[in-house]
């Protein structure tokens, strides 16, 4: 019978926008609605951003929850004056790249048994999703991690850096260098197809 409760009720009439630091400390002391509060919030936004990283819809639902539960259970580590979207994001990142990592793995087997498509039907799509799709795919995971991080996570150079654990320095130069070749690939293969306006 703490007093936390109803205090936190009391903010929750007056305030409906509790700041993520004190929303992730109420629900690291068991408030359920706090922490139901910070992955409304966020759930959206980390499943299109996994989406576009393991390029698997399942998979990214599954990856969400996944990291949700990795969160949950790692509440009390959080500091809360610093950004839990950026501390979210770095667990989704985490996830997203150990099933990047694990899929590979068992690519080979699959393939060798025949399962999925060849690699050629997949590099020629002729729609710009695909086109992009295949573009992003040939970027490192550091480079296409920050890039998605960036335009479709909306973050921060600064969390950005947070969250791959580098420097803000070498996060824009991976942004620069992801823009500019992701330009040039969608230029050749628009050019490839005989349409040179892109």
């Amino acid at each position: 019978m703490g007093h936390a409760r109803p205090r936190l009720l009391y903010l929750r009439a007056a305030d409906e926008e509790l700041p993520d630091g004190q929303l992730a400390c109420a629900a690291a002391a068991g408030d359920m609605w706090a922490l139901e509060e910070l992955f409304r919030r966020y759930e959206p936004r980390v499943v299109r951003y996994l989406q576009r990283l393991v390029r698997d819809e399942e998979g990214a639902d599954d990856l969400f929850q996944d990291a949700s539960l990795r969160a949950y259970v790692n509440l009390s580590s959080f500091h809360p004056d610093r950004s839990f979207r950026a501390w979210l994001y770095r667990i989704a990142t985490n996830a997203g790249l150990d099933w990047i990592r694990r899929r590979r793995r068992a690519l080979p087997a699959a393939q060798a048994e025949g399962v999925g498509p060849p690699p050629e039907v997949l590099v020629i799509e002729r729609d710009l999703v695909r086109r992009a799709e295949q573009a992003m795919a040939e970027l490192s995971d550091d480079h296409r991690t920050v890039f998605l991080l960036r335009h479709f996570g909306q973050l921060s150079y600064a969390e950005i850096a947070q969250i791959v654990g580098s420097p803000e320095g070498t996060v824009r130069s991976r942004m620069h260098y992801a823009v500019r070749a992701l330009r040039e690939k969608l230029r050749y293969l628009r050019e490839e197809e005989g349409h040179d306006d892109l």
